[in-house]
């Protein structure tokens, strides 16, 4: 959640680039940059955008997250278009076009042979009962409704497992 949401005058795409910081402050330091679990000084955090760095995080990295944590979204990095963000060094040496493409390997590639495959997912996760967050009717309108509704997703990832049931 961005400090935009607290001002009540509305949002714009400012938001995403925020979300984008959360997610790369999460990958590099192994947590949120923003959490308390007193409401009220979770939402101070965010509004305030006091971020702490670990002391190995590199100063590019601090750079792009102190850029992409600028409270006045007018100003945040993002805020003249996603090249902004891309031209960044943070991204140095990554070539947009190619992942744009698909042409680039990625490190790893998960080995699917089966429908319900769960090798790489934690026990721990397995043991938990299943619980449906979403009910009919819980949406704040029905253009949400119609969505989830319609809402369809295959992956290519499992297009040649054998999905007759054994």
């Amino acid at each position: 959640m961005a400090p935009d949401f607290f001002n009540e005058q509305g949002y714009g795409k400012e938001v995403d680039w925020w979300s984008l910081g959360v997610l790369v402050y999460e990958m590099i330091c192994g947590c949120p940059p923003f959490y308390s679990t007193n409401r009220e000084v979770l939402f101070n955090l965010i509004k305030y955008a006091n971020v702490c760095y670990p002391n190995d995080i590199s100063s590019t990295s601090i750079d792009f997250l102190n850029k992409i944590f600028t409270v006045d979204p007018k100003k945040r990095l993002g805020s003249n278009g996603a090249n902004e963000v891309k031209a960044h060094p943070f991204f140095e040496g990554i070539d947009f076009e190619e992942i744009y493409n698909k042409k680039i390997k990625p490190p790893f590639m998960p080995r699917i042979t089966k429908k319900e495959e769960t090798r790489y997912i934690h026990q721990e996760f397995l043991k938990e009962t299943p619980v449906d967050s979403y009910k009919n009717g819980d949406s704040l309108n029905t253009v949400d409704d119609k969505f989830i509704n319609s809402f369809d997703f295959k992956s290519n990832l499992i297009n040649n497992v054998d999905e007759t049931p054994k």
